[in-house]
């Protein structure tokens, strides 16, 4: 029997009680849940109410095949939230033997505020089992937004948006909500878009790019050039961007702009109908907003042309900042199935409940986390070449799986709304903290330069986390985000070195990568960037706390840097060598048999080793950390050390850290010294 139809016959054999009309401790009935529009009259059970305090605790199905039985019988939209959640994390509880077994909690702290929101905890638990009370481990986690203090961030009932029947994604509300959306970011009225109209000092058009209404009344995808073209151009500046997932169909059989057909997209066009969804899609969304110009990778650069590619990606940044936005197609991973999506439109509708006794609503929504888990599926968050374009585009209108986003540079959470929360968010977190890097106001003159530095690391965190086939690209999909922050006033001498800027040095030596990826075998950076590793990075964010004090040792005494490409001085590097004055010594490294990572140190004083001690202690923890740069094949190393930060108490004279690059010595020498390349950093603690 599957475990929908035990379900089925558990409800059908019991008088189970709804989750949320079982008594429970100091609860003679809780508020009932039920999904509703904003604006419609609430209910109520009618026969008890609430007590007038809430409690810290209540059960919400007495068993998870009741759960169940309501997310897929009764059609309850919280269940199957819920129940969606609980099978990702908790597989088990789907076994048809812990059917009965199992109850879900509802828990939450106390307010002291009643303008506050209350974050709900949802818990799996074992009626017998011991439990943790005050840390309970969850399964889904909700917030409750007062009405009357957050209502102003969901969609007004009253407004004269269409009502939400369609299911969707680009129907004519949809529509309607991205036209508010750019009208708000446009006429900047709370001072909060003013980086969202910051374009490039000479605005330029792209060399070439598609006409919108011309595609739309004759079926013809005509290219048109802005030079050629000057007075059309002249009186219809504003044009968009598309950014998609090329995938594996799209580098074989997406339509493509080549040095063969170029002559005849001028002058013919290409049938629109030989496009897919995807684009024809990006042209509707064009027209949403009146604009004539449409840019598409693929479409706009001769790709079988390596002299039209380098210039035309040189231009590629002006392109995302210059446009009026970009239109992001999030769902798919190549452009076959288009940018909307049908959706169940309870999926963006808040649910709304309300308390009589209290004379008080409140929205339920999901946490930050739950809104934004759509971004882990969405093919597009995952590729570095997007990631760039996110970045340097000034607007962005996501169409996910689920609804519409609209992202731009607004600081103070004004650079969100969806669907959803269509008059922006009220919490602070949004697209699970890989922002725009704009929204931190790294413009403004008053802020502190190590802000600047830690959001350059998060961009960079982040993108090191994204897909390239190219991993030799990860350089260029860089350079122009870090084009951007060289102009962050005061602009002057170009400090930017391969992924890192020499107002950080030494400390930004200290990043650290994954060992579970091998390293590239083709040349990328030199070996002391993060870019060199081709692998997810965390980067030193100089944080150091109060009662701490932390020193270089080492000094970079000279920088030198060979460009590939000269005229790019935020691009590529052909070889990058530091040179360096500090305390280095000769450490070996001998990793234990089923030691999980531990290891013992060793130093060598002349010519002898002397033993230092294991990496562990079973009081103390970690006494010494390494992160190495590639895949380990042996057990046994010699390396040498290189000390670059030592930190200890202010107040006392113990509990010294010192901070280490791993190096290994190359047979290439350079000005007659000792040349090293980085393996990884060691971290020793409590000395």
């Amino acid at each position: 029997m599957d475990v929908l139809n035990y379900c089925s016959e558990y409800l059908r054999a019991k008088d189970v009680p709804d989750a949320n009309e079982a008594p429970i401790e100091g609860f003679k009935k809780s508020t009932k849940w039920w999904k509703k529009r904003p604006g419609s009259k609430s209910k109520t059970n009618g026969e008890q109410k609430p007590e007038t305090k809430l409690v810290n605790s209540a059960i919400h199905h007495h068993t998870v095949a009741s759960l169940i039985a309501f997310a897929q019988i009764e059609k309850c939209y919280l269940c199957r939230e819920l129940t969606k959640s609980l099978q990702r994390r908790c597989p088990r509880a789907f076994e048809v033997q812990n059917l009965s077994n199992y109850r879900t909690e509802i828990c939450w702290k106390q307010c002291s505020k009643a303008d506050q929101e209350i974050t709900l905890y949802f818990v799996l638990a074992h009626p017998t089992a011991k439990r943790d009370v005050w840390n309970p481990t969850h399964y889904y986690r909700a917030k409750l937004w007062p009405k009357q203090t957050f209502g102003k961030h969901f969609d007004d009932p009253k407004s004269n948006l269409p009502a939400l029947e369609s299911i969707g994604s680009g129907s004519e509300r949809s529509v309607a909500l991205a036209l508010q959306w750019l009208a708000r970011c446009r006429a900047n009225v709370d001072g909060k878009h003013t980086q969202c109209k910051d374009q490039t000092k000479n605005f330029r058009h792209p060399n070439r790019v598609l006409d919108v209404f011309t595609t739309l009344s004759t079926n013809r995808l005509k290219l048109v050039s802005p030079v050629s073209e000057v007075d059309l151009f002249s009186r219809d500046r504003d044009f968009i961007t598309l950014s998609h997932c090329w995938g594996t169909w799209g580098a074989e059989h997406s339509p493509k702009l080549t040095s063969q057909n170029i002559r005849s997209r001028f002058s013919i066009g290409l049938d629109l109908d030989n496009t897919p969804k995807t684009f024809r899609q990006a042209l509707e969304i064009a027209n949403w907003f009146g604009v004539r110009w449409l840019w598409i990778d693929c479409l706009c650069i001769i790709q079988d042309s390596l002299e039209d590619w380098l210039l035309e990606a040189s231009l590629m940044a002006d392109n995302y900042k210059n446009a009026l936005l970009n239109i992001s197609a999030d769902a798919f991973d190549d452009a076959r199935k288009g940018c909307f999506v049908d959706r169940d439109p309870l999926d963006i509708t808040p649910i709304e409940t309300h308390a009589s006794n209290l004379d008080q609503s409140w929205y339920v929504i999901p946490t930050d986390h739950h809104l934004f888990d759509w971004m882990d599926n969405a093919p597009s968050f995952s590729r570095a070449w997007i990631h760039r374009e996110r970045q340097l585009s000034r607007r962005i209108l996501h169409f996910t799986g689920k609804e519409i986003v609209w992202e731009c540079c607004g600081t103070d959470k004004a650079g969100f709304a969806s669907e959803m929360f269509a008059n922006g968010a009220p919490f602070t977190r949004t697209f699970n903290r890989e922002n725009k890097f704009q929204i931190c106001d790294v413009l403004n003159e008053d802020i502190d330069p190590t802000d600047i530095h830690a959001t350059w690391n998060d961009v960079c965190e982040n993108l090191s986390r994204k897909r390239l086939t190219k991993a030799t690209d990860m350089p260029i999909v860089l350079s122009s985000i870090a084009e951007e922050f060289d102009a962050i006033p005061p602009a002057g001498e170009v400090e930017y070195v391969g992924g890192l800027w020499k107002s950080e040095f030494p400390e930004c030596l200290l990043w650290d990568s994954s060992t579970h990826f091998r390293k590239s075998e083709e040349y990328i950076a030199p070996s002391w960037s993060w870019l060199s590793v081709a692998a997810p990075v965390k980067l030193n964010h100089r944080v150091v706390p109060l009662q701490w004090w932390q020193d270089a040792v080492v000094r970079v005494e000279d920088i030198e840097l060979e460009l590939k490409y000269p005229n790019q001085p935020f691009g590529r590097l052909a070889s990058g060598v530091l040179t360096m004055e500090g305390h280095l010594r000769r450490i070996r490294l001998s990793f234990k048999e089923g030691g999980k990572g531990s290891f013992d140190l060793s130093v060598y004083d002349d010519q002898t080793l002397r033993h230092i001690g294991s990496s562990w202690d079973d009081y103390i923890g970690d006494l010494c950390r390494i992160s190495m740069d590639d895949m380990i094949d042996s057990m046994e190393f010699d390396y040498f050390c290189l000390f670059v930060t030592i930190q200890q108490w202010k107040d006392v004279d113990t509990s010294r850290s010192i901070a280490c690059l791993l190096l290994e010595a190359t047979e290439e020498g350079h000005n007659n010294g000792d040349t090293y390349r980085r393996i990884g950093t060691l971290d020793l603690e409590d000395l």
